[in-house]
């Protein structure tokens, strides 16, 4: 068995993970905000409409990478806790 040291040190590890992760989730939300009001702007000043169309389409596309990217992290951030719950368990059994 591994000692309490050990399993405290992997918590914390996987707790500043989560913390890495969520600020990356932030990030990402920043990135496509900004993009998103770029191509809105792009989209109301253009008169051409095959270039709104396209904006449009770009915008659709921004959407749904945020959205993917996301989803990405969150698991990521799920399977940390998983583990954090498992190195508990170790932690309880630990004698030393």
């Amino acid at each position: 068995m591994s000692s309490k040291k050990y399993y405290r040190d992997r918590i914390a590890d996987k707790r500043k993970d989560i913390v890495s992760l969520r600020a990356d989730i932030k990030e990402v939300k920043e990135k496509y905000s900004k993009k998103s009001e770029s191509l809105s702007r792009s989209i109301k000043n253009t008169t051409s409409k095959s270039s709104k169309e396209s904006y449009r389409k770009q915008k659709i596309t921004a959407k749904k990478d945020k959205d993917n990217k996301i989803d990405v992290l969150k698991r990521k951030i799920e399977y940390k806790k998983k583990e954090i719950e498992r190195l508990k368990e170790g932690l309880a059994k630990a004698k030393y």
